[in-house]
């Protein structure tokens, strides 16, 4: 019993010890904004009126293309931070996604070909020539 006992202290240790570091980045991240002065965007310079973003084509692209890094780079936080929580925790469940084991039926390698309208009436169509000839024949 003092085994079990003490290993259910050491997660709890554990898990303290994550709260605290999770609050102390969380506050060095709202002081991090904080410690910024913020930037004065006046100016007084004649030639800023013009209009320079129709020279600069590209800018969207380049955001779109900032966009998807970041929503990679969180993506990959995400896992990692999932992975740090279940190296962590070993006594959890294992979570697996439904999907992940799931059969699609038409689309396997042993399905039946899905016919197209037109193969169906061809099809059809040669089925009962053949039952035609067959009636001739006998």
């Amino acid at each position: 019993m003092g085994n079990s006992q003490e290993k259910a202290t050491m997660v709890e240790d554990n898990e303290v010890q994550a709260r605290v570091a999770g609050n102390k980045v969380s506050e060095n991240i709202a002081t991090i904004g904080e410690e910024q002065a913020p930037i004065d965007l006046t100016t007084t310079d004649s030639d800023s009126d013009t209009d320079s973003d129709s020279v600069y084509e590209s800018d969207e692209e380049e955001d779109d293309d900032e966009l998807l890094e970041r929503l990679l780079i969180l993506e990959d936080s995400r896992r990692l931070k999932q992975l740090a929580v279940a190296f962590l925790h070993p006594e959890q469940p294992v979570q697996r996604d439904p999907a992940s084991t799931a059969r699609c039926y038409f689309d396997r390698a042993s399905a039946p070909e899905q016919e197209s309208v037109e193969e169906a009436e061809y099809r059809s169509m040669a089925l009962a020539d053949a039952a035609a000839l067959k009636q001739a024949a006998v």
